[in-house]
């Protein structure tokens, strides 16, 4: 499994920090929550938000995508075999 760099995932959470946070959220009022994402994941998702916003018809709908991930899935078996 590869690692992305867009994504930090390095910082797992348990059950009970998150029980912890909670209460301490609920202590402090309504807080936006705190997110671990590196600049570059925050930067490309701000541009797709902004791609969007200028076109939101845009894009390929999910069925048009599964369908390429099952073309993409029936090569990849067909060269194994």
């Amino acid at each position: 499994m590869s690692h992305d760099p867009m994504f930090d995932d390095t910082r797992q959470t348990s059950a009970g920090e998150l029980s912890r946070d909670q209460e301490g959220s609920d202590a402090a009022g309504s807080r936006e929550p705190e997110w671990a994402l590196s600049p570059a994941f925050r930067a490309e998702i701000d541009r797709r938000l902004q791609a969007h916003r200028l076109d939101p018809n845009g894009g390929e709908s999910w069925q048009a995508i599964e369908a390429e991930i099952q073309r993409y899935l029936a090569q990849d078996r067909a060269s194994a075999a």
